[in-house]
């Protein structure tokens, strides 16, 4: 939850608003970082968001091949 509202989504919107314009916009991965979180490990932050990216990039590939990821199957029950 944000401490205060500061009107965040409407800059957001017309920065992907700008980009959904753009050719190479399918092939963009967005990210979005509030300034009002507090990050205290920026190497354990850094390494997170590098991570993220890379399953971005493992997960189009897959979907592109029509293979769902395993962490996007649904669950099976076990009897």
């Amino acid at each position: 939850m944000q401490p205060r509202n500061l009107d965040t989504g409407p800059g957001l919107l017309v920065s992907l608003l700008a980009l959904a314009r753009r050719a190479a916009a399918a092939a963009a991965t967005v990210a979005v970082f509030p300034s009002d979180h507090d990050m205290r490990d920026e190497t354990a932050f850094r390494r997170h968001v590098a991570r993220m990216a890379s399953l971005e990039a493992i997960e189009r590939t897959l979907e592109a091949l029509r293979i769902v990821p395993p962490w996007r199957a649904p669950l099976s029950a076990t009897a």
